[in-house]
């Protein structure tokens, strides 16, 4: 509910809530992400525009523009690229993830991928390197890897092992070299070797997860 948003200064524990912003997200937010300077934060929000992006230093600026091409659907996750240099914002409807160049606003959205994913876009992460960027999605196959570079190259090969159901959240390791996708069904979570392409999935935990896995990251 309202304010959609709340931020806090941090050191080891909370400090005082910020202020909200002047112009609210527009309503339930499903995803927050900070761009890597740490001066700009965006929303993905289930009512349009979908994404809401403010600068940021210690609290809220202004609400910048909304990109001229909005994302088609409620979104449901956002990332930068590690460079900061371009955002990418996976949502419901057709093609499921919209990208663009990012400098302090949008930029014009890139074209969509060759193959789309094949659902609603629930997570999004780039790779550490910024040559790579995945979704995780509804439907089979579940998760969509594409080589990135200013915009997708062909998509990836299916895992020879797709996860079980529906993909909630994926992460890569800070190397670059494993992938994970926490999923709705047993295991819950499956994992995988990365080298420009899925390795051969890694065994499950000995100890599964007890219920479907919303959120997965590496430290």
């Amino acid at each position: 509910s309202s304010p959609y948003i709340s931020t806090y200064p941090w050191s080891a524990g909370f400090g005082t809530k910020y202020a909200n912003p002047a112009t609210l997200p527009a309503f339930i937010s499903y995803s927050v992400a900070f761009n890597p300077a740490g001066t700009d934060i965006a929303v993905a929000t289930y009512s349009t525009p979908y994404i809401s992006t403010y600068p940021w230093s210690a609290g809220f600026g202004t609400k910048y523009a909304n990109p001229a091409t909005l994302p088609a659907g409620s979104g449901r996750s956002v990332a930068f690229n590690p460079a900061g240099t371009d955002i990418a914002v996976g949502h419901a409807i057709t093609p499921f993830i919209s990208t663009y160049p990012w400098s302090a606003g949008f930029g014009t959205k890139y074209a969509d991928p060759a193959t789309l994913p094949s659902s609603n876009g629930n997570s999004v992460a780039f790779n550490p390197a910024g040559n790579v960027i995945a979704v995780a999605h509804d439907t089979t196959p579940f998760i969509s890897t594409y080589p990135w570079s200013a915009g997708f190259g062909t998509k990836y090969a299916n895992p020879a092992t797709l996860p079980t159901s529906t993909g909630f959240s994926v992460a890569f390791n800070p190397a670059g070299t494993d992938i994970a996708v926490a999923t709705y069904s047993t295991p819950y979570i499956s994992t995988y070797p990365w080298s420009a392409g899925f390795g051969t999935k890694y065994a499950n935990p000995a100890t599964l997860p007890t219920s479907t896995g919303y959120g997965v990251a590496f430290i």
